[in-house]
């Protein structure tokens, strides 16, 4: 079937009814159903035909039309635009104009559709971009940002000149406006024109007469733009206003729905709606344009009640911290000091203790939550106490785990000569108990990384936003490999290193020699601390020897002690900027490690303290500072000549510490080598037979009391007796051996 004869016309087709029937039939009464009527055809309005009316109808029509509205018309045909560009329109130009407030008359440089197109067309004049309120009535034109650039010249190019005008032109010819960075700037083709047209002229009358044209039309125009530039902000206020009205009805439409609260809590700027592209619409409000909008704006506020909720959380959670602050400032010291980095938690470990926060985050609806708070009070010293124990715990845990034994639960590790731990975040090396529990990265400090739409972290965000940093944890931490040099000089001690203390240590004192670092006649001795201290910093190369350590007589170790004391003071002056501080009288820990300068600032600022000291405990030094450890002593003979020592020994002996003995009265650097060889070699008979010891006992474990067999099947060395597996056959290695 074609399509033409689809749209043709269906059949109707009538029922025929008798004479008597149709008297029957009332006059009201409906067609019958099998009458099939056709569809009506309704012609859709149209404008295509606006054009042919009369001329006196359309001015009728387009004289209640504003400016810019006649101007879309110029733009719709050719027909309306030769219409209304002409001159007999004038009429419908000037009612048009009657209804714009305040509107400034018509220039008379300017026809009516060029001042409409000027005053109320937001089009650049140039390059014909949408959307430009950057008008020029000086220069009667609208220009954007670039064509303003390249159609304006400043004052040097006046007249074809440089600096000044030429030939007889004057400023007073030119319209101008003010640029940036105080530029005059003038219109490009006026300048070209003017100068185009003051060139043609011949005679001193005729231009004489073009000036007083041109300085006339400038006044005129300046007046004019005086008048334009009132209008304008007037109508800009204005329009402000109308915008301002606009907003307000949408928003009281929104409350009107119950999301008040949610506005009152974007206050002032209302930033997460103002970007909304249906609550920007230049739109007025009525029921069918907010139908379309209201859904849209709703979900937005659907955001905006989620936040808003947990802001009113946090805002509980911080009034509740307040309060555990007052609490802990009459429970704690007065001041706090170096013992109470390390052995007094901090803030945020008191309120992310489980008894501290169950109470904190008690339901909003509680009256006595002050007195649950305070109540808190006298188990401020059994919390520090536990979270002490914790602490120790952990690192003990970390120290056994580091080393590869795993006793029972106990801190007794910590207190060991041989126990050093690492930072991996700031690469701190050496650090021991208890100053490492004080270390500032157990502490990370808190850059809010937490989830707002996490609730169960709004708790944990509030908390560490308060004091700046995390709980503390020792997962940055890990066993130094200064703990491995440490045995090694204790045993050079004559010690057992599983169970020496640091206290056993400095009860001995003893002064160790480097013999790696020495060499007949010059002896490098120091602190067994030093010794630490010279095997991380001076051989931790890879092409260097691992340090060799031998315990000096008690004669030679007096020496360097008075050498040492000799130094002390010039020593310990070039470690104290080194020493951090922090303040006594805060709970928080922003205020830690700090220098002394930075630390005493604080203190009178923001504790009002006019001359803070650390004699009067306003400060403390922290646990994190460095610990202050003698220098090595260079020790040289009195044989050796000037010439056999090398600069850096001069040098050293100096500025560090050292001096010229008879090493007859004194054991010599040979000597010294005999006395490490016979350690060692008693330390690898002691550890041999403790790994006999150990291997009887792991037997023991594996077989019970029976007896091991020797292997039936012959040596190699035809049947020789079994042999004790040794170190090697283990697969340890000992000192010497290394």
């Amino acid at each position: 079937m074609s399509a033409r004869s689809l749209r043709k016309r269906p059949r109707i087709s009538y029922i025929e009814v008798s004479s008597e029937e149709d008297e029957a039939v009332s006059d009201f009464e409906e067609l019958p159903q099998d009458v099939v009527r056709p569809p009506s055809k309704r012609r859709k309005a149209s404008l295509d035909r606006l054009p042919d009316l009369p001329a006196d109808i359309l001015c009728e029509i387009f004289s209640h039309l504003e400016p810019l509205d006649l101007i879309h018309l110029i733009r719709t045909n050719k027909a309306l635009r030769r219409f209304l560009l002409n001159r007999n329109a004038t009429s419908v130009w000037k009612a048009a104009r009657q209804h714009v407030d305040l509107l400034p008359e018509r220039p008379s440089f300017l026809s009516e559709p060029a001042y409409a197109n000027l005053m109320f067309d937001p089009h650049c004049h140039a390059c014909l971009t949408g959307n430009i309120h950057n008008t020029i009535f000086a220069f009667n034109v609208r220009y954007c940002n670039r064509c303003k650039n390249n159609l304006t010249v400043d004052s040097w190019a006046l007249g074809g000149g440089r600096n000044g005008l030429t030939n007889g032109l004057t400023a007073d010819m030119f319209n101008h406006v003010m640029g940036d960075r105080k530029r005059v700037l003038y219109h490009k083709p006026e300048v070209e024109g003017i100068w185009q047209t003051w060139t043609n002229l011949q005679g001193d009358d005729a231009r004489q007469k073009f000036m007083e044209e041109r300085r006339a039309y400038v006044r005129e125009i300046s007046a004019h733009v005086k008048l334009c530039e009132r209008w304008f902000i007037a109508r800009r206020a204005s329009r402000s206003g109308e915008l301002q009205e606009m907003k307000q009805a949408k928003l009281q439409r929104l409350s009107d729905l119950g999301w008040g609260e949610e506005l009152e809590f974007m206050k002032p700027n209302y930033f997460q709606i103002k970007e909304h592209n249906l609550f920007r619409q230049a739109k007025k409000i009525n029921d069918r344009t907010w139908q379309e909008m209201k859904d849209p704006l709703v979900n937005v506020l659907k955001k905006v009640k989620k936040d808003r909720l947990i802001a009113e959380r946090k805002k509980m959670y911080r009034t509740r911290l307040n309060l555990l602050v007052e609490v802990l400032k009459k429970n704690l010291n007065a001041k706090r000091d170096t013992s109470s980095d390390y052995c007094q938690p901090s803030f945020v470990d008191y309120a992310m203790m489980p008894e501290v926060r169950q109470v904190l985050e008690w339901p909003i609806q509680a009256e006595n939550l002050p007195e649950l708070i305070n109540k808190l009070g006298p188990l401020i010293p059994h919390l520090s106490l536990q979270w002490q124990l914790h602490c120790d715990q952990r690192l003990s845990a970390l120290a056994h785990a580091g080393t590869g034994t795993f006793p029972e639960a106990d801190s007794g590790i910590l207190y060991l000569a041989t126990t050093f731990f690492d930072c991996t975040s700031c690469r701190k090396r050496g650090m021991r108990y208890p100053g490492v529990a004080g270390h500032e990265c157990l502490r990370h400090r808190y850059y809010g990384f937490y989830r707002d739409e996490e609730v169960s972290y709004i708790y944990d965000d509030v908390v560490q936003c308060v004091d700046r940093c995390r709980p503390w944890s020792c997962e940055c931490l890990t066993v130094s490999r200064s703990s491995q040099v440490a045995r090694s000089i204790v045993r050079a001690c004559g010690k057992d290193p599983d169970i020496t203390t640091r206290a056993d240590m400095l009860d001995l004192d003893p002064r160790l020699c480097c013999l790696s670092c020495s060499r007949p006649g010059a002896l490098m001795v120091m602190t067994w601390l030093g010794a630490v201290e010279h095997a991380r910093t001076v051989h931790n190369a890879i092409d260097l020897p691992e340090p060799r350590w031998v315990m000096v007589d008690e004669k030679m170790a007096k020496l360097v002690r008075e050498i040492e004391e000799l130094k002390s003071e010039q020593h310990f002056g070039e470690h104290c900027p080194k020493i951090l501080w922090s303040c006594a009288h805060c709970i928080t820990t922003s205020n830690r490690n700090l220098a002394m300068a930075q630390a005493l600032e604080h203190v009178r600022t923001a504790h009002g303290i006019a001359q803070p000291s650390g004699i009067k405990g306003d400060i403390y030094i922290s646990a994190d500072s460095p610990d202050f450890i003698p220098r090595p002593v260079l020790l040289a003979s009195k044989e050796l000549k000037g010439e056999n020592l090398t600069n850096a020994e001069k040098k050293y002996i100096s500025k560090n510490g050292g001096g010229l003995i008879d090493f007859s009265k004194y054991e010599d650097f040979d000597k010294l080598k005999q006395k490490a060889l016979r350690l060692s070699e008693s330390n690898f008979l002691n550890l041999t037979k403790k790994l006999v010891e150990l291997k009887e006992k792991s037997n023991n474990l594996l077989y019970g009391d029976q007896p091991v067999e020797p292997s039936e099947e012959p040596s190699e060395a035809g049947g020789a007796e079994h042999v004790p597996a040794t170190t090697q056959d283990i697969g340890i290695q000992t000192e010497e051996s290394n």
